[in-house]
């Protein structure tokens, strides 16, 4: 009995730390392999320096199965500052990604005068990219077909589809990347954010399904999550069960004693 009680302690402690392991790990984000792997050359830097136009790049996405991917590296801040970290256009006609206080957001602009279905006047949608609780380095990923925009990046694969009133307003002949010093048609600078905007076309939309596949994480995210509770749930129930044996084998001494 003694052996049994040290076997399962010691395999719920094993467990235990793997579980732990496993479920720490699961922020684990690492895409830049993939992305060169897929991309290689065809991944073109965006000047830090100079407004580029890229209309051409973008032009694509109004035709068939053509899209534009945007990979930003920045350092997300988490304070009470707001900063722009990239646009593709001036206020309200292009697609942009801001930081406000605890939340990284995507917006993309559709041009004044816009209404809904609902008969609201809307010059842009916003998409929540994540809440921001800590400081830290993130790549995003950014896929813009004709239909749908989809943003891939830790632990988050979201989309949102252009509205059919958008037409041919949304525009990419002023990509700005934000810095210290640079101010975006917002207001805002990018103030220690170390932005780096690369981007790639194709004219195959299937090509960036399997592209922003292969960096994002969800599947893996959930996996390391659940399989990391299993594993500590199981080892708190190894090291409960050799505790109780322990108990028990203590109750007996106690009861053999007072006979």
């Amino acid at each position: 009995m003694k052996f049994r009680s040290i076997v399962l302690a010691v395999t719920g402690v094993l467990l235990l730390i793997a579980g732990s392991m496993t479920w720490h790990s699961r922020f684990a984000y690492s895409p830049e392999t993939n992305i060169q792997r897929a991309l290689g050359t065809r991944l073109v830097e965006v000047s830090k320096v100079t407004d580029v136009d890229l209309t051409d790049a973008c032009r694509g996405v109004n035709e068939g199965n053509g899209w534009i991917l945007f990979m930003l590296n920045a350092s997300i801040i988490n304070d009470d500052k707001i900063r722009t970290f990239f646009e593709t256009a001036e206020e309200p006609l292009g697609l942009y990604v801001e930081y406000e206080p605890g939340l990284f957001r995507l917006g993309l602009g559709m041009g004044p005068g816009n209404v809904n279905e609902a008969g609201e006047s809307v010059s842009n949608i916003e998409l929540p990219i994540r809440r921001v609780h800590r400081s830290e380095d993130a790549y995003v990923f950014i896929g813009v077909t004709r239909d749908v925009t989809r943003v891939v990046t830790n632990t988050r694969d979201a989309r949102v589809a252009w509205p059919s009133y958008l037409a041919d307003e949304w525009k990419c002949n002023q990509v700005r990347v934000a810095d210290n010093e640079k101010v975006s048609t917002h207001g805002y600078t990018c103030k220690g954010c170390n932005v780096r905007l690369r981007y790639a076309i194709g004219g195959d939309v299937g090509e960036l399904s399997d592209i922003l596949e292969s960096v994002s994480n969800i599947r893996q995210f959930n996996t390391r999550r659940w399989v990391g509770t299993g594993l500590s749930l199981l080892g708190i129930v190894f090291i409960m069960i050799s505790l109780r044996d322990v108990s028990r084998r203590r109750r007996e001494f106690a009861e053999f004693d007072q006979t």
